[in-house]
């Protein structure tokens, strides 16, 4: 779907409506920017919406001038507004298990954990707290912080609307995109209502149902909403990189690497407490900044929650702070998909590894006091039953 996107411009046009109405401020550029990606990063995933809109804003940015990498690499502005995007695509996964590879992976995780299938609700409401303190916090950070005044990008207002009625109307390609996209996303959340009655009818068989459809949706050219001339706008690492972890995740279980670093950690395991909070969320948190998102899920996840199940303790109150916790990769491009894409066009990966470290303590520190709030303050937060 996000292919789709991309291949009929509904992305572009999304882009050019906000930017047209901001105009060239630097700050409302960057909140602009961070606010589409973080909404939409979770459910069309952090990778994928990076991949969408991070060329989107490229080529915005080179009618302002920036049209080259160094020139992105040397401008606070344009490497702020490419962060807003890799960094709001990052958080934003947070809301729901379509965030990406990382979120799918610990979605079978918990639901191995607690024994049955976890509705998308379910996963959403323990997860809005932390994304509604995290989206003011890390934009607030990139607009005023890294962008440390307001400043004028080249050009006006009429730049985006004149690429914007260049574009035309709305496409049949743009409109049944943007419609199976809405079908899908509020399938996933009522699965609870139906799925007595079609139980087969899981949020994958239906995202990949109608994804599918649109290779047999006609448009105005000829060519369908997707195509193999579509597939070239597909990030073709996330069929890799989340099997990949998944494996990885078995082979750590069946080898007797996950007995012998579970023994290593036992001694830490203390209820829910804010100890074993700090240390197991700490160590997720400094894992996934030096390797990628995905990989401290697969590595972690299973032994930590093996390591509760085994000492009588209920596994999901920590299951779901390290759910933030793998999401708080900010700092190297190979953190995750949404870095690594903006990197190849050009952020300056200095700025992103000093602050998206600073942004991933503090992420660790605010996590790790708001799951032991909720946890304490609210029985059904960590209870899945």
């Amino acid at each position: 779907m996000g292919a789709a996107w991309q291949r009929w411009g509904l992305a572009r046009r999304l882009s050019l409506k906000i930017l047209s109405l901001i105009g060239n401020s630097a700050r409302k550029q960057i909140w602009a920017w961070f606010l589409i990606s973080a909404t939409l990063s979770s459910i069309i995933a952090d990778t994928v919406t990076a991949a969408v809109f991070v060329p989107v804003a490229v080529t915005l940015l080179k009618y302002l001038g920036y049209d080259s990498n160094s020139k992105r690499w040397n401008n606070p502005a344009a490497t702020n507004i490419l962060l807003a995007i890799a960094w709001g695509a990052s958080i934003g996964s947070l809301p729901t298990p379509l965030g990406g590879g990382q979120n799918l992976l610990i979605y079978e995780f918990l639901s191995e954990a607690v024994g049955r299938k976890i509705y998308f609700y379910e996963w959403t409401i323990r997860m809005l707290p932390f994304t509604l303190i995290f989206i003011p916090f890390i934009g607030f950070y990139i607009s005023h912080i890294l962008q440390k005044k307001d400043m004028k990008l080249p050009g006006t207002k009429e730049i985006y609307k004149k690429e914007l009625k260049k574009m035309g109307s709305l496409s049949k390609g743009e409109l049944f995109s943007a419609l199976v996209f809405i079908i899908a996303v509020a399938a996933a959340f009522l699965e609870p209502i139906y799925t007595q009655l079609f139980p087969f009818l899981d949020p994958a068989f239906i995202f990949f149902s109608l994804a599918f459809l649109l290779f047999f949706i006609p448009t105005e050219e000829e060519e369908n909403v997707l195509s193999i001339k579509s597939m070239r706008y597909f990030p073709i690492t996330v069929l890799i990189v989340w099997p990949s972890a998944l494996a990885l995740a078995k082979v750590l279980e069946f080898s007797g690497l996950a007995e012998i670093l579970s023994s290593l950690l036992t001694f830490f395991v203390d209820g829910h407490g804010i100890i074993p909070f700090l240390i197991f969320g700490g160590v997720t948190a400094f894992l996934t900044n030096i390797s990628t998102n995905t990989a401290s899920a697969a590595l972690l996840m299973p032994i930590i929650i093996k390591l509760f199940i085994s000492q009588n303790i209920n596994p999901v109150p920590i299951i779901l702070l390290l759910t933030v916790s793998v999401n708080l990769s900010f700092a190297i491009a190979s953190g995750n998909g949404c870095l690594a894409v903006s990197a190849g066009y050009g952020v300056n990966l200095k700025t992103m590894f000093k602050h998206g470290v600073i942004i991933a303590f503090f992420g660790f520190l605010i996590s790790t006091g708001l799951a032991y709030l909720l946890d304490n303050l609210f029985s059904w937060w960590g209870i899945l039953i």
